[in-house]
């Protein structure tokens, strides 16, 4: 049985679904198994009143990455990441964009599971934060991160 992909963001709470770094350096939107073709990306122009299948890009309060991974093959539930899982932003022209480019890494969640906070705890409030600016990388294939936004609108 598949996993479920959740398209109501309003409210408060939107599961992301497992996002998986097939290939270690090769960054993974956070929003790619809930709009895989970016098409509600802030890049993706929205024509005012909507066009079909365009919707405003979705914000949130808070975005908190699980640093967990599905068990595997006949296996239930989760187990903790044995590497790294690097939060990236988008890199400039210049950038690598990936665990190797210092300019865009914005956390990290250290093996052995746990979880990392966007804004990390005790920051600043912030209103209007995009699950969509947002990356993720990690040391070894197969691994990732569960995210979920808090507080979500649009």
């Amino acid at each position: 049985m598949g996993n479920s992909i959740l398209q109501d963001r309003s409210g408060s709470n939107w599961p992301l679904g497992f996002v998986e770094v097939v290939t270690p350096g090769v960054p993974v939107r956070l929003t790619v198994n809930v709009d895989p073709l970016n098409n509600d990306a802030p890049e993706t122009p929205t024509a005012p009143g909507g066009v079909a299948g365009m919707r405003p890009t979705p914000t949130c309060n808070q975005i908190i990455l699980h640093g967990y991974k599905p068990t595997g093959q006949g296996g239930h539930g989760l187990i903790p990441n044995t590497g790294r899982v690097y939060i990236l932003r988008k890199p400039t022209a210049a950038g690598s964009g990936n665990y190797d480019d210092m300019g865009v890494i914005v956390g990290v969640i250290e093996p052995g599971g746990g979880a990392y906070s966007l804004p990390p705890s005790g920051g600043m409030p912030i209103t209007s934060l995009s699950p969509y600016q947002f990356y993720l990388d990690a040391d070894v294939a197969g691994e990732g991160a569960i995210p979920v936004c808090w507080g979500v609108a649009g």
